[in-house]
């Protein structure tokens, strides 16, 4: 529900957990802190709860991620996230069909856990997030956030926590269309 599994993050706290632990200790109108917030569990419920709420963490990507996954998103900016999303995915798509060269910032031993076609659709997708225009930061934030959510999925990394090789096989293309996907049920659940 919400935005809460867009995106993994380890030790999540799982969501009825945080409602719970808030209905039984915060009073109508409190502040709620987190200040291990990791990937934004507490504070989310907190504001469908109807309080306020404030969520530190250490690590850059918590923080990121849960600023993505906390701010809502009203009808307006909706249908502009929406039609965002599709021109990056056309651009994206156009790029894999024009086989438009393009270079992934990995090292040699990150680009092994990946198909050629693979990392090279990530790669061009990506450069089509990064040149979302600067006024629509938070849109840019969002599609960075839904881009980290995939990028391992289409690895051959048999999981984020095991280095260990697996064969997959991809078509052209899928990278960009889950892309969207995603992106898309993400906007729709914030």
């Amino acid at each position: 529900r919400f935005t809460h599994a867009f995106h993994s993050y380890p030790g999540r706290m799982h969501p009825s957990l945080a409602a719970e632990v808030i209905a039984r200790f915060a009073d109508p109108g409190e502040l709620v802190v987190d200040p291990f917030a990791g990937s934004g569990t507490v504070p989310i419920e907190a504001m469908i709860a109807g309080l306020s709420a404030i969520g530190v963490d250490r690590n850059p990507l918590a923080v990121r991620l849960a600023r993505v996954k906390a701010r809502p998103i009203d009808d307006a900016e909706r249908g502009f996230l929406v039609a965002l999303v599709r021109d990056v995915a056309e651009r994206s798509e156009e790029r894999v069909r024009a086989r438009v060269d393009v270079r992934a910032p990995l090292s040699r031993e990150e680009a092994r856990f990946y198909d050629g076609h693979v990392l090279k659709e990530l790669a061009g997708l990506r450069e089509e997030i990064l040149e979302v225009t600067s006024d629509s930061e938070d849109a840019r934030e969002l599609l960075l956030m839904v881009f980290s959510a995939i990028v391992v999925k289409f690895s051959r990394q048999e999981s984020e926590t095991r280095e260990d090789v697996a064969p997959r096989r991809l078509r052209k293309g899928l990278v960009t269309e889950f892309f969207a996907r995603k992106a898309l049920e993400t906007i729709e659940r914030a």
